[in-house]
């Protein structure tokens, strides 16, 4: 045991960044007195693996922002369809009703203002639940997080399940794929041992 207490602390010591070598070094001197030194070349150990990670929460946190800033600006574009679809709905002009009609496909333009109601609500249930998805990266609440992720998710297959929609899994994916990987890289690590 003692052997490979000294190996860890010689590992330690190694990994050390610049101002922590002197503390790395002294905790490597004590060694010799400590009581249980295997406990205590692994605490010294896991204290040095934690700061040389600790600049990759600032990578993590400046990922999370990206993928969140992503999310809103989709959440953005769903809500500005859900204003077009009720403008629709309340009587505007709808331009790709019109283009459909006057590219000769009358069946799908009648099909497509059946369905206004629906691709409304798609809309604006997809824009809300980014919105909130975005809201919850940043603020790093996984649970709401991935509530709101499992909710987008039940509307795309929903709606596609309906014929509202062709199935959208891209950024579904896409987002649930960056916040498992960001989920793993922020886990909450002990406070560092000042020196």
């Amino acid at each position: 045991m003692r052997r490979l207490a000294d190996h860890l602390m010689f590992f330690a010591v190694r990994i050390a960044s610049d101002r922590r070598r002197t503390w790395a070094m002294a905790m490597q001197r004590e060694l010799q007195d400590a009581d249980d030194p295997l406990s205590w070349a692994a605490g010294c150990l896991l204290t040095l693996l934690i700061e040389r990670l600790q600049p990759m929460q600032t990578l993590v946190t400046a990922a999370r922002w990206f993928v969140a800033a992503v999310t809103a600006a989709y959440a953005a574009f769903h809500f500005k369809m859900a204003w077009n679809g009720a403008m629709v709905l309340m009587g505007g002009p709808d331009w790709y009703y019109d283009k459909l009609i006057a590219w000769g496909h009358p069946d799908q333009a009648e099909g497509y203002q059946q369905a206004q109601p629906f691709i409304f609500a798609y809309m604006l249930l997809i824009g809300i639940t980014h919105l909130g998805a975005a809201i919850f990266l940043v603020r790093w609440r996984p649970k709401a997080f991935y509530a709101f992720l499992a909710v987008a998710a039940v509307m795309v297959l929903a709606f596609t399940g309906l014929r509202v929609i062709p199935f959208q899994a891209g950024p579904l994916a896409l987002l649930a794929a960056a916040a498992c990987v960001l989920a793993l890289m922020n886990r909450k690590s002990p406070p560092l041992a000042t020196a």
